[in-house]
């Protein structure tokens, strides 16, 4: 995030997909700040491995977070109901 907020590519009209690997602390307050958005991919996280973004977290944090299916290629399939059921059951798992 430090990075992509020095390149200048943080901002109310970004959306980043997938962050799964964010170090909190120092990623969400730049989120915020910036206003990006997060696009949370569960079912292609799922199926490529990658890790589970900690979409709690972020919305706690105040970052705005929506839901994709990041393509066929990745996630299977396009189902946005597919991703809003695994996203539920992902995350009430995690708070566990």
């Amino acid at each position: 995030m430090q990075f992509c907020q020095e390149a200048k590519l943080t901002g109310s009209k970004t959306v980043l997909a997938h962050m799964v690997h964010l170090g909190l602390s120092v990623d969400l307050p730049i989120l915020k700040e910036t206003g990006t958005t997060v696009a949370h991919n569960p079912n292609s996280n799922c199926n490529l491995a990658s890790g589970i973004a900690k979409v709690p977290e972020m919305s706690q944090g105040g970052v705005n977070v929506s839901l994709g299916t990041d393509g066929a290629p990745c996630g299977n399939t396009y189902d946005m109901f597919r991703g809003m059921h695994l996203a539920g059951i992902i995350h009430k798992w995690c708070e566990s």
